[in-house]
């Protein structure tokens, strides 16, 4: 139990490093929201399909509400691959909206040591607004996402996640450069086999830019597996039907 706590005390020592430094080197600041729902589906053994519904709202004011379409295929479980495709709605109070588009290809995987877990992504996005422009002014904004993620299971319901990602831009008139990292700390909380919800603090910043943005990300994710909630709701209703053959 004293371990555990520890773990803990450390986890929440960690995301208030993140918030310090973030204030520190700041030249704008921003407190935003992200809520997100998913539901994937297995369609086999090695294929998965994911919809996701979101709304991220930055100081209460500019808003984004999108929905993404992801297809995954898995090579084994140390490697999969994925694409994907994001409508989004982006604009603020007064309705100055726009919108966008991204598609992406990622490769992901995740090695294994008992509690611990290590999670790596690398994702190539190209992003499009109004379908044909981009924001600015080349076709399109491309970018090289690299996330490493460091995790650890307490216990059947709970799991820590904390690592970084890096963004490349490939889209500049100058040279590729890093222009984004970000800072992610994450509590997940198993509910049941069939869903899953996760919080993270997410400090996300621009380097290497004019009068960089920190963002200080507050972030809710709630999981839907539909395949396990499909499976239930078949053996329930088979249940029922045994016992009113029994009658």
């Amino acid at each position: 139990m004293t371990t555990k706590i520890i773990l803990l005390s450390r986890f929440s020592l960690l995301i208030g490093l993140f918030w310090f430094c973030g204030n520190a080197v700041a030249q704008t600041f921003s407190t935003d929201l992200w809520l997100s729902n998913s539901f994937k589906y297995d369609l086999s053994k090695k294929v998965e399909a994911k919809i996701e519904f979101g709304h991220r709202r930055e100081n209460f004011y500019a808003s984004r509400i999108y929905i993404d379409f992801v297809g995954k295929y898995s090579f084994n479980k140390y490697a999969k691959i994925a694409l994907g495709w994001r409508h989004a709605t982006e604009g603020d109070l007064f309705e100055n909206s726009e919108l966008t588009n991204r598609f992406h290809l990622d490769f992901t995987g995740k090695l294994k040591a008992k509690d611990f877990s290590l999670a790596y992504r690398v994702r190539y996005q190209r992003k499009y607004t109004e379908m044909y422009t981009s924001e600015n002014g080349l076709l399109p904004n491309e970018s090289v996402r690299t996330r490493l993620l460091l995790g650890y299971k307490l216990n059947k319901e709970w799991s820590f996640d904390a690592g970084f990602e890096s963004f490349l831009q490939l889209t500049s008139e100058e040279p590729n450069y890093i222009d984004r990292l970000r800072y992610i700390a994450t509590v997940n909380y198993r509910i049941n086999k069939s869903q899953d919800i996760a919080l993270s603090y997410i400090l996300q910043q621009e380097v290497q830019v004019v009068n960089p943005h920190t963002a200080s990300i507050i972030s809710i994710d709630y999981a839907i597996d539909l395949k396990r909630v499909v499976k239930k709701f078949k053996k329930k209703r088979k249940k029922r039907r045994k016992k009113l053959d029994e009658k």
